[in-house]
């Protein structure tokens, strides 16, 4: 059985970065309510309000994006997805495609032919690929699954 999502690089994508955004905001919050007690006025800068709003999309995004992240290993001919709670098995041939974007974090989508009972597509946190050009290039493990795939699909 091999293991293609980093639990630990999930770990912080799921859990860490989103709980150090909220950190920042909330300090930022209360830096600014203080302030605002002080002085006795309730006039924020444009720039503090941008500020907030920024610490809080980013929260929200890395929350957002977190939920989603599943575990990821690879069993033979079958994926093994879990969730919070359970895991499934996906056979390479219900496999539609795997993409990843060009970013620094290198997520990959899994898009499935019939919908999983997580969905039509999971998206999980492989081991962050080292080489320089990862914003070049999608993660090498994005083109090996696709052939795995081809593979599957061939041999059904």
């Amino acid at each position: 059985m091999r293991k293609l999502s980093s639990r630990r690089w999930t770990f912080v994508l799921k859990y860490l970065l989103p709980l150090i955004f909220a950190f920042l905001w909330a300090t930022e919050a209360y830096v600014l309510s203080s302030r605002i007690v002080e002085h006795g006025s309730f006039s924020l800068s444009s720039a503090k309000i941008l500020s907030l709003s920024v610490l809080a999309f980013f929260t929200l995004v890395f929350l957002w994006r977190g939920v989603q992240l599943k575990h990821v290993r690879l069993s033979g001919n079958s994926l093994l997805i879990g969730g919070y709670r359970s895991e499934i098995e996906v056979n390479l041939s219900n496999v539609k495609v795997v993409t990843s974007h060009r970013s620094s974090i290198q997520l990959v989508w899994i898009r499935f032919l019939q919908p999983t009972r997580f969905g039509g597509s999971i998206v999980f946190a492989p081991e962050p690929n080292r080489k320089f050009s990862f914003l070049v290039h999608s993660h090498p493990l994005v083109e090996e699954l696709n052939e795995m795939i081809r593979a599957a699909r061939i041999a059904t």
